[in-house]
């Protein structure tokens, strides 16, 4: 990017970078103007690899053109260490630009509710549900007729209601 960026000819770039699967499709409706280009960078882009000093070659006189990254820069990764560095990027962090424009006029500020130290009280609580102490019939646990089950979802259904037993649960001690 370093040889071409700069030139005078050079109107716009268009960055297509982690595309997916319908990233033709979307860079030609940019292309041909059937869409604005708003999105944002959602990394930093430097001047040149020099400013980035966090990839090394792999391994000791291993060098194939694949690089690591000991993290050893903590925090400071994308904008922070550039930031951190007193470094200017080519495209910074958010960076992005659309064909339309925005702007905004007559804004006002109106101050609705008097702020306090304190939060208001909380509203008074509702009356407590009552829920009935009868068992239910067995049958009522049972799958409804004619249903449609989706796989790995769990249901409230069992699928033997007739082996339930009422009584008191055996829980263990403790």
């Amino acid at each position: 990017m370093d040889n071409w960026i700069d030139l005078p000819s050079v109107k716009g770039v268009l960055v297509a970078h982690l595309p997916g699967q319908e990233a033709g499709n979307s860079l030609v409706d940019i292309l041909f103007g059937d869409f604005a280009p708003s999105g944002h960078l959602p990394y930093t882009i430097p001047r040149s690899e020099a400013e980035i000093s966090v990839f090394k070659p792999v391994g000791a006189g291993f060098n194939i053109g694949q690089i690591e990254s000991p993290f050893s820069e903590g925090l400071y990764i994308d904008y922070r260490f550039f930031n951190m560095h007193g470094i200017s990027p080519r495209y910074p962090f958010g960076h992005g630009l659309s064909y339309t424009t925005f702007s905004f006029g007559g804004a006002s500020i109106q101050q609705r509710l008097q702020l306090t130290l304190t939060p208001p009280p909380p509203p008074p609580k509702g009356p407590t549900p009552v829920f009935p102490a009868n068992i239910p019939a067995a049958s009522e646990a049972a799958w409804p007729s004619r249903f449609n089950r989706i796989w790995r979802y769990i249901y409230p259904y069992v699928e033997n209601p007739q082996n339930i037993r009422v009584g008191k649960y055996p829980y263990p001690d403790g």
